[in-house]
This record gives C-alpha cells, sequence and structure tokens, in this order.
C-alpha cells in the first residue's frame, strides 16, 4: 500500500541524502520545531512571540487546576474518593506543564549550549572512519523512529478520548430514545457547586475546554518527554562511540617503541598519536557529564515534580484498585 510504504520510508529516512553533510537540523528537524513550542526560538532568539503559547497554556491549565482542586476537595467531602483520585491524577498531570515551560524558559541558554553540543557531535563524527560514523547514524535513526513512534502514540490516545465522547455523544442525538434518560457525556468528570455542569451552555464550554486542555498537554508533557529522552539516547549513542574508540586505542601503534629512547622520533609520533586518541576519548567524556548536567538544570524541577507525586498517585489508585 502507497501509505504505508511512504510511512516505512519517511521512517527509516530512506530519501535521506546520506553521503552529505550530516547536522543535528537535517536530521532530526522536529527537535527545534518541538523546542520552539516550548518557547525556544532559533532564529529571531529574543522575540516576545515565544512567549505566546507557553502563557495561554499556562493560564488555562491554571484555570484547570482550580477546578481541579475544588473536585478534590468535594470528592473527599463527599467520601467519593474513586472521583477524588481520578481528579487528583488530572491535577497532578496539568499541574506539569506550567512547570516545564518555565523551566525550559528559564534555561533555554543552556537548551541552545545543549543542541550546539549534539550539532558538534554529528559534524565530528559523521567525517571519523565508516565504523563511527555507522554506529552513531544507526543509532540516530533509532532515535528518528522512536520520535515518530511516540508521537503517534500520544496523539492516538489523545484522539481516543475525544473520539470516545463525541462518538457517545453522537449516539445520543441520533439513535437514542427519550426514555433512556442519559446525560451528556464529558470528557472528564466535572462537579460545580451550585450549578450543573452537563446544562447548556455550561457543557458545551467544558467540553471545549477539555478538548483544548488535552492538546495543550500533548504539546507540553508529551513533548517533554520525547525532547527528554531524545537528549539521553544522544549521549547514550555517543557513549557506544566511546566504547568503539576504546576497543580501538591501540589498533595500528607500533607497540615496539616502548623500547625505543623518549627523545626517538618514532616513539614520539606514536605517543602523538595515543594522546590525540585518548585525548578525544576524554573529551567525550566531558560533553557527556556537562551536557547530562545541562539536562538535570532545564528539566531537573519538572523530574523532581513527578518524583514527588507520581507515588501519591500510584498508591491512591493501587488503593482504589484493590
Amino acid at each position: 500500500m502507497p501509505v504505508l510504504q511512504t510511512a516505512k520510508a519517511f521512517l527509516y529516512k530512506t530519501d535521506f541524502e546520506w553521503h552529505e553533510e550530516i547536522t543535528l537540523q537535517n536530521f532530526h528537524p522536529q527537535l527545534q520545531i518541538f523546542l520552539a513550542i516550548n518557547g525556544v526560538f532559533f532564529n529571531n532568539r529574543e522575540s516576545k512571540i515565544r512567549f505566546i503559547w507557553p502563557l495561554l497554556s499556562t493560564l488555562i491549565t491554571m484555570v484547570a487546576v482550580g477546578f481541579e482542586m475544588i473536585f478534590i476537595w468535594h470528592g473527599v467531602s463527599t467520601g467519593d474518593y474513586s472521583f477524588a483520585t481520578e481528579c487528583f491524577c488530572y491535577f497532578f498531570i496539568l499541574g506539569s506543564v506550567g512547570i516545564v515551560y518555565f523551566s525550559v524558559l528559564l534555561n533555554r541558554k543552556k537548551v541552545f549550549e545543549l543542541l550546539y553540543n549534539m550539532n558538534n557531535d554529528f559534524l565530528l563524527i559523521c567525517n571519523l572512519k565508516p565504523e563511527y560514523r555507522d554506529s552513531f547514524l544507526t543509532g540516530q535513526l533509532l532515535i528518528w523512529r522512536l520520535c515518530w513512534s511516540w508521537i503517534v502514540f500520544i496523539s492516538f490516545v489523545s484522539m481516543l478520548y475525544i473520539s470516545n465522547t463525541l462518538v457517545y455523544l453522537l449516539y445520543q442525538c441520533t439513535l437514542a430514545t427519550p426514555d433512556e434518560h442519559m446525560i451528556r457525556p464529558l470528557i472528564f468528570p466535572m462537579w460545580l457547586p451550585e450549578d450543573d455542569p452537563y446544562r447548556t451552555p455550561n457543557y458545551e464550554i467544558f467540553l471545549v475546554l477539555e478538548i483544548i486542555l488535552i492538546f495543550v498537554v500533548l504539546l507540553t508533557f508529551g513533548l517533554y518527554v520525547y525532547i527528554l529522552f531524545h537528549l539521553l539516547l544522544h549521549y547514550y549513542n555517543l557513549m557506544d562511540i566511546i566504547v568503539l574508540a576504546l576497543d580501538e586505542l591501540f589498533v595500528g601503534l607500533d607497540q615496539s617503541v616502548v623500547t625505543l629512547p623518549r627523545e626517538d622520533p618514532r616513539r614520539e609520533a606514536v605517543q602523538a598519536e595515543l594522546s590525540g586518541r585518548m585525548g578525544q576519548i576524554v573529551r567525550w567524556h566531558l560533553s557527556i557529564f556537562d551536557s547530562v548536567d545541562n539536562i538535570s538544570s532545564v528539566y531537573g524541577p519538572t523530574l523532581v515534580y513527578q518524583v514527588m507525586f507520581s507515588s501519591v498517585v500510584i498508591c491512591l489508585v493501587a488503593y482504589q484498585v484493590a
């Protein structure tokens, strides 16, 4: 089928110009696009436009977080702990949106540094021996496929949330009989203290709000997970190159020069070659340490938030299931 062939060619970069100069931008163009959504522009870096989407997303999620806090209070006060637990899960997810944007915008210079170093890795390794280039690009191709697999997965899950509700609503509008006494469904449960969230126009407002929130979480939390794993997998791939370099550290060197005097030109030439190889390995190691430190600075607050609340969420869900 043409669609499957096109998708396979896209995932495996069949039409990519492998023999040209390969950079981070032309191999992974999606990375800069996803970071631009987070407010990090690479052309006009100081543009105020970069704040629009993060600001709107943060404001709308703050409204949603306020609603979820009301729902949690209602569930606990009425003894409906399953409702309170579900709302706490949504509270946890929505709360991460503002943290992601804040930490990325606050540390955007480190984001530029990360991508600059990653691009240098492309330029350097792709000009080394074929075994280095092939190993590195094989790992990068795997990252490319994992990227789009993750994007397809989270998009599919998001569309399931929306389509499930819309299909049920369509059934009510077309096939349901009046004696079924159905209530129009919302994507996520809601409650209002002095009003009915399922009456018009409340229902329409909340349905649109929930659909918008799904796309906000998709473009924030979903892309945050991808970018974080892309950065970490890049340096995991770089460690494979280091292992390959260590395996070939003494390949091609004349070991007999160890018996020669230190001033001998042959020994000095071999020592210079060995020092160059070891120096490159050390530079790669230092690059990994510095980059992991930058990644921790950019996404550390979000990771701490996840660790703090995810254990609580898991315990509450396990209690409800039990």
